[in-house]
């Protein structure tokens, strides 16, 4: 037990120095650019999965791997690090640390929400919406990261006042002495498990939409996500011009689509986590304080 103590402890250290180690065959034995290049990415893809280096000094591997291996030189690596469309990701992920300093996508949430009501199927469009929105122009997991803690505490606001509910049902409890108030209590009893059920799969179906969300208005503008800015550079280095994406077409082409997209998640996620009925019933509501509990003034 102690031997494998000690050999979890310098962990990293093993797989630093074994992973080249192990996978050397493969250069060795095929001796081609590309053995070379899944040597090079093999051995990135183990330290990224283990964190055996830190992920950002993993990063800058190919600069120093694939120079000693003839695959490209130094110069034609240290560009694609400084390509217009790296510094346009990161200028996403600055204005991601304005708003979270800010505080603007809290006024956002917080305004959307009140407007929506505190119906449960409202309040779900309400952080989708916003989440969406804010997607738009800030990476979506970026956007995630911001959301989840908001709603979060909108969860934590209706358990706390779930809980001042079972309270109450426990002095119900304990006042059901006679016949007559035994009923009572077992048809309280009953609607408050029943309800228990039912916040628990509303909670998880407010934690899930922001990340659906942030996918869905992720795809509306090419600062949204990664993928939409590797999809504009391909297009506009093998079509030039010609291809026509750029930030207003992208836009126009994306948002029709990520409206509807966004609708039809809507409806699936209250299926899945609120039930059929609910789709249509507009009598049910939670009481939550939003500004209280999420520690924001409007």
């Amino acid at each position: 037990m102690g031997y494998l103590q000690e050999v979890w402890a310098v962990r990293r250290f093993l797989i630093l120095y074994l992973t080249p180690v192990l996978f050397s065959p493969i250069p060795i034995c095929i001796q081609s650019s590309e053995a070379y290049t899944a040597y090079v990415i093999i051995i990135m893809a183990v330290y990224w999965c283990t964190e055996a280096m830190p992920l950002a000094a993993t990063s800058f591997l190919p600069i120093i791997m694939f120079p000693l291996f003839g695959v490209l030189p130094s110069s034609t690596v240290c560009a694609q690090y400084l390509k217009d469309l790296n510094f346009l990701f990161f200028g996403g992920l600055l204005v991601a640390v304005a708003v979270e300093h800010t505080n603007l996508h809290k006024r956002i949430a917080l305004r959307v929400l009140l407007f929506m009501g505190s119906k449960p199927k409202w309040l779900m469009l309400g952080f989708m919406i916003t989440t969406a929105f804010l997607s738009m122009w800030v990476s979506n997991t970026a956007t995630t990261a911001m959301m989840v803690p908001i709603v979060q505490a909108v969860i934590d606001q209706i358990k706390k006042n779930d809980a001042t509910n079972y309270i109450e049902l426990n002095a119900l409890e304990n006042n059901a002495v006679d016949e007559e108030k035994e009923p009572r209590y077992t048809e309280h009893k009953q609607h408050g498990i029943r309800k228990n059920e039912w916040l628990t799969r509303m909670n998880k179906g407010l934690l899930i939409c922001v990340p659906y969300a942030a996918n869905i208005g992720g795809t509306a503008t090419i600062t949204g996500t990664a993928p939409n800015l590797v999809a504009s550079n391909l297009a506009s280095t093998d079509y030039g011009s010609v291809a026509g994406v750029n930030f207003l077409t992208w836009m126009l082409f994306a948002i029709p689509s990520m409206i509807v997209c966004l609708f039809f998640a809507w409806i699936w996620l209250q299926y899945m986590f609120l039930g059929c009925r609910y789709l249509l019933v507009t009598t049910v509501s939670v009481e939550v304080i939003l500004p209280v509990k999420i520690g924001f003034t409007l």
